[in-house]
């Protein structure tokens, strides 16, 4: 076992130089990645004069030949047989996402290596086969000769090196399965009762895990049931509001909480300082990345610039083009710049995901941010949340309308609500000068949500699992409708269960 972990870190001794390198030499090694990118069949005859000349792209520029070539086998991408399931945060439906073998394994299986490599630095005694780590990935859907559909987080668990399977719960085989409920029944047993090291998965998957786990287990917390975990893993939302949560669940200075930035489209950048710098961007990955200011994007003013011309602190759109063909393609997150030279960066929202009903402009993340102070405030915690506007009638004027799932409630709703309403408007001016006397909006509403109300809506929707995430905001009501309906099932069906209930206490 120790001659096994010896050779483990000096394997990783390579995926340390790179970390070196990415951080001195990213402008460098992007010039060399543009180059490979453009010689590649997808780009053909483009050249860099060319390229430059190119405008964004969007889903929907690629998805009649993706489908073409997942229906029929035939079209663009004829040498691509993998293609990644997107989260789908939108209401749009799923993506289908383009993944050669060759930019599987440069970017998001080079990436995991460079993960693995920062753990090791970060935390001194870090030793992934002293026990086993935790797998909470994403499905494989189909899986043929020809084509296979996966979350991307599928394809990873599946290209791990077959000399540490058994040092993985579930099995490679179980982390991957579809179904999502018998993966979590699967997953929450085997994790019960095995020592684990590493744990990694989207937060708010990761709680719904620990609520299995701990009945199991009949501990009061995760580190009863894992004494010697050492890191957890996080991605996909923001870790904010469910902080204090795991601070809970984990009551112990022993564990590192690492974030990674790995997306459908492509695994991004890691954070690798203890140091509040936000995360490392990958530049020598299979990926060129590209950005426009988001203040010009709202404005469908697409002037693109390139990793030389970003200024730290500036709010931007980014642009990817990758080895499988995506060229100049809108992420749909926005990101600034904490430090340049090495490029970190910070993911500050979703294009789509924000409120402006009423010219509040209320971004993700200040809606994050007051929830996370006002939570901590009043030693509540949350299962997840969404927002959307309720708009102005006759007889009443607009607001917001928060509709929240709590772990554990405020002990005075009321007060909550008013101080998440003061909160946002310390981090929101435009939604403060529409609060103000109540000039546009009336002070914000919430909606609570029954226990375990999300799971089951996602379930509904076919939602259910660890790559689907919720919408935060919302922009119109057509999430909030599909609660709303939902809610009304469920309370039709609790009082027809009461009736039949007090029914035969009198019979």
């Amino acid at each position: 076992m120790r001659i096994f972990n010896r050779a483990v870190k000096m394997y990783l001794l390579r995926y340390k130089k790179t970390i070196a390198d990415i951080r001195k030499y990213s402008l460098y090694l992007q010039d060399i990645e543009l180059r490979k990118i453009l010689n590649t069949p997808y780009f053909a005859p483009l050249d860099h004069k060319s390229f430059t000349g190119l405008a964004p792209s969007f889903y929907s520029d690629y998805q009649k030949d993706i489908l073409q070539k997942i229906n029929k086998g035939t079209g663009l991408y004829q040498g691509i047989k993998t293609f990644a399931k997107s989260a789908d945060t939108s209401m749009t439906g799923a993506k289908y996402i383009p993944t050669s073998q060759l930019f599987l394994l440069r970017n998001h299986v080079n990436a995991g290596w460079l993960t693995m490599s920062i753990m090791y630095a970060l935390k001194s005694d870090m030793d992934i086969i002293s026990k086993k780590n935790l797998l909470v990935g994403g499905a494989i859907y189909k899986s043929e000769t020809d084509l296979t559909i996966a979350d991307i987080s599928g394809l990873m668990i599946r290209n791990i090196p077959r000399i540490f399977h058994s040092y993985y719960v579930p099995s490679i085989e179980e982390a991957t399965m579809p179904d999502w409920e018998e993966k979590l029944q699967v997953t929450a047993k085997k994790a019960a009762v095995n020592d684990i090291v590493m744990l990694a998965g989207v937060p708010t998957w990761i709680l719904t895990l620990a609520t299995e786990v701990l009945k199991y287990s009949g501990k009061n917390n995760l580190s009863e049931v894992w004494p010697y975990l050492k890191v957890y893993l996080h991605g996909g939302v923001k870790f904010d509001p469910y902080k204090a949560q795991f601070k809970e669940l984990l009551p112990t200075s022993n564990v590192l909480y690492l974030e990674v930035y790995n997306a459908s489209e492509g695994f991004f950048a890691i954070q690798d300082t203890l140091v509040n710098h936000g995360l490392l961007l990958l530049t020598c990955h299979g990926i060129y990345y590209e950005f426009i200011l988001f203040e010009n994007y709202k404005k469908a003013d697409y002037y693109i610039i390139n990793l030389a011309k970003v200024v730290p602190n500036m709010e931007y759109v980014m642009l990817i083009t990758t080895l499988s063909g995506l060229r100049r393609y809108v992420v749909g997150d926005t990101i600034i710049f904490t430090t340049i030279l090495p490029f970190r960066i910070k993911v500050k929202g979703r294009i789509s995901e924000y409120i402006n009903a009423f010219g509040e402009d209320l971004t993700q993340e200040a809606a994050n941010r007051a929830i996370t102070e006002t939570l901590l405030k009043h030693n509540a915690h949350i299962r997840n949340y969404t927002v959307a506007p309720k708009y102005i009638s006759l007889y009443e004027k607009g607001s917001h309308e928060w509709y929240i799932e709590f772990e554990r409630s405020p002990c005075n709703i009321d007060i909550f609500k008013k101080e998440l309403d003061l909160c946002i408007q310390n981090y929101n001016f435009n939604y403060k000068q529409k609060r103000t006397n109540d000039l546009a909006i009336t002070e914000l509403d919430i909606i609570e949500l029954p226990k375990g109300f999300f799971n089951r809506f996602a379930k509904k929707r076919k939602k259910f699992g660890g790559q689907n995430k919720l919408p935060k905001l919302n922009n119109d009501r057509k999430l909030i409708s599909e609660i709303e309906k939902l809610l009304k099932i469920e309370d039709k069906n609790l009082r027809q269960n009461e009736s039949r209930m007090a029914q035969r206490s009198t019979s």
